[in-house]
């Protein structure tokens, strides 16, 4: 068979690895065939000295499943009685199989069938949300405030399609609390003030849920109407040590970004400073396809849902770059502000280090 680039070429997007998932396996048949393909196993795209590759290429060559006995590209059902083992179409073995060319010096040689080219994307194109830290020495039981640098990455470069004109975000809000405290959640409905917040960009109602939380939740901080922007002073203790913020993409029917649940924790000491990479959520709330569309209240409301390509509306694929990807809207940037922290003996800091004040 001639190889041909033009159709036998494609890209496959997405593929998430993580330092518990680090190894790739691939299998793809050679069609028609009895039982033969390509593809590889195991291999991990990590150096020796633990990063991951930014690209790399894995050659393969054909072999042969061991189930059926077929010799030629036609499709055979005669099984292999009993089944062998999988083994690899080699010059060897050459006279079972019909893959093989010869070389200039008369011999047979099988050479490469497929090669898979692979390339890291950004991180930030990946996952509902995501956080990125570095550790402190500060230890979880002192109180701290942080402060948040909220950055724009919606724009009509990221997102093209049907950008608008006068794309902006309401004013972001943000609050530490405690576990027992939901602000929104994937795969669940909104609230009267997240749905608001989603559908008009009006944070009060949902201060007055934060507020009505009493001890779950601590002072929530808000921003402003705009883009990008600092908001100062987040408080956040050993009590209510989880972060949610909230912000709507404006204007949309009900489109917003923002995370839940996030901790600034590490090994007993908060983060000294860390992003949290957002994306374009769904507030199930109101059927709008368009960013200007007017209100169509959905019945019966639904839940709170990712966009992502195969969930943005089939006519309109907001959000989607022209890589096929819905890339990321936001970053909130989280500092440690050291200034007003109380230096303390405590010998339970983690180690029994005692004093520690180098913050």
């Amino acid at each position: 068979v001639q190889f041909n680039s033009n159709k036998q070429r494609q890209t496959i997007r997405g593929l998430r690895l993580d330092a518990q998932h680090k190894y790739i396996s691939s299998a793809s048949m050679i069609a028609p065939s009895p039982d033969w393909f390509t593809g590889f196993h195991d291999i991990s795209p990590v150096s020796d000295d633990g990063f991951w590759y930014n690209d790399f290429t894995v050659t393969t060559f054909p072999y042969d499943a061991g189930t059926e006995e077929g010799r030629n590209y036609s499709l055979s059902n005669a099984s292999t009685n009993p089944k062998e083992g999988i083994f690899p179409l080699t010059a060897e073995n050459f006279d079972k199989h019909r893959l093989t060319s010869i070389d200039d010096e008369g011999m047979p040689v099988v050479n490469p069938v497929a090669r898979f080219e692979c390339q890291r994307v950004q991180d930030e194109l990946i996952g509902n949300f995501r956080r990125k830290g570095v550790k402190s020495n500060v230890p979880v039981h002192i109180p701290v405030k942080y402060d948040v640098k909220f950055i724009n990455r919606w724009n009509s470069m990221n997102h093209p399609y049907d950008y608008p004109s006068d794309a902006h975000f309401s004013p972001p809000v943000i609050v530490a609390h405690s576990r027992s405290y939901n602000m929104w959640n994937l795969g669940q409905k909104a609230t009267v003030g997240v749905q608001t917040v989603a559908e008009t960009g009006n944070p009060e109602i949902l201060l007055n849920e934060i507020g009505d939380a009493g001890t779950k939740t601590l002072s929530p901080i808000t921003g402003t109407v705009g883009s990008s922007q600092n908001i100062r002073g987040l408080e956040v203790d050993k009590n209510h040590r989880f972060i949610s913020a909230i912000t709507m993409l404006a204007p949309s029917p009900d489109w917003f970004t923002g995370f839940h649940d996030i901790s600034p924790i590490k090994k007993g000491t908060w983060l000294k400073s860390f992003d949290v990479v957002v994306f374009p959520h769904d507030g199930g709330t109101d059927s709008g396809e368009t960013f200007t569309s007017s209100d169509e209240e959905t019945e019966p409301v639904q839940d709170i849902f990712r966009l992502t390509p195969s969930s943005v509306p089939e006519d309109s694929p907001v959000f989607v770059g022209d890589d096929g990807f819905v890339r990321t809207v936001a970053i909130f940037r989280f500092n440690l502000d050291t200034s007003n922290i109380v230096c303390e003996d405590n010998t339970s800091f983690v180690g029994g280090n005692g004093q520690n004040c180098e913050w």
